[in-house]
């Protein structure tokens, strides 16, 4: 750096008279200033960020201010995918917010966009994540992008992924107020049972369906496991479902969410591994590469569950 700083400082005076010739000073300026803010920026650890993500949860402020935006840089994937969206809040929920676990292998965080989108496209976006700045530390990061009102609509329907992460979830980043208000909604919507299940028979189940068909043959493993485990853990839940009052509350939905609440419905012990390695592979703990034993395991779990 101190090079660097003598570089310069030979250059100002070998051109002091061009420099000093109004768009030469803007230049210098404005290349003076990337340095400085470079020298000077913190090196962040994950460990200083999650304590900072914890931080943010206790917060009494009506907005979260956190680090999380370092672990993902959100507002270049917002300028890219998402040009409408013009303000966001971050959900962290999974197994990193459980304060029975100690060490999770990897994080997981929602981001539900604010505003409107012209284009009408409001399909979720889905990155696991290495950030671009080196973080010492780092681990494996989840991050899915949501339109706001869609999540809403998910939520109050019954879908038990969105109830999961409103009654397990914290926010960290963002206005306050949005997720204060999703989780008082939760607390009292009265879901259909009956509606649900038409929900899952004719949308969610026949859309994953269709997309586990096009990634089974896929060359990334990562996303036939992806597709597969959407799709299993959707039958299991819909089995779920079927057992339950014609009435189902917020806290008894969220709970199918869990897949410890779903593997224990899986009476064939081998498709219970199957199921087993699913998971263990969704959490890159183990990806079995151009196993097709594990792929036929799978198709086997799929096709009986189909017929229940």
């Amino acid at each position: 750096m101190n090079e660097l700083f003598e570089n310069i400082k030979d250059f100002l005076i070998k051109n002091n008279k061009w420099i000093f010739d109004g768009i030469g000073t803007a230049i210098v300026l404005f290349i003076l200033n990337i340095i400085h803010k470079r020298s000077t920026r913190k090196e962040l650890s994950f460990d200083s960020i999650l304590d900072n993500l914890k931080n943010a949860h206790n917060t009494s402020e009506q907005y979260i201010r956190s680090d999380f935006l370092e672990l993902v840089n959100v507002k270049k994937i917002l300028k890219r995918h998402y040009p409408d969206y013009k303000d966001f809040i971050v959900i962290q929920y999974g197994s990193s917010v459980r304060n029975n676990v100690l060490n999770p292998n990897d994080y997981d965080f929602i981001v539900l966009l604010l505003g409107h989108n012209t284009q009408g496209d409001l399909h979720s976006f889905e990155v696991g994540t290495s950030p671009e700045k080196l973080i010492p530390g780092m681990k494996e990061i989840d991050v899915v992008f949501r339109d706001y009102s869609s999540f809403l609509f998910a939520l109050v329907s019954g879908m038990p992924y969105e109830n999961s992460v409103i009654k397990n979830g914290k926010i960290v980043y963002g206005p306050k107020g949005y997720f204060l208000w999703l989780k008082r909604i939760a607390r009292n919507i009265l879901i259909d049972r009956d509606f649900l299940l038409r929900r899952f028979e004719n949308e969610k189940i026949s859309i994953e369906k269709q997309v586990w068909n096009s990634m089974k043959g896929a060359y990334d493993t990562y996303e036939i496991v992806r597709s597969a485990y959407y799709l299993v853990s959707s039958l299991l839940q819909r089995n779920k479902i079927r057992q339950m009052d014609e009435v189902i509350f917020h806290k008894d939905i969220a709970k199918i969410a869990l897949v410890a609440n779903l593997k224990d419905d899986i009476t064939d012990t081998e498709q219970r591994e199957t199921f087993d390695l699913l998971v263990q592979s969704l959490k890159r703990r183990t990806i079995p590469k151009n196993d097709r034993m594990f792929l036929n395991n799978i198709e086997d779990i799929i096709n009986a569950l189909l017929k229940t």
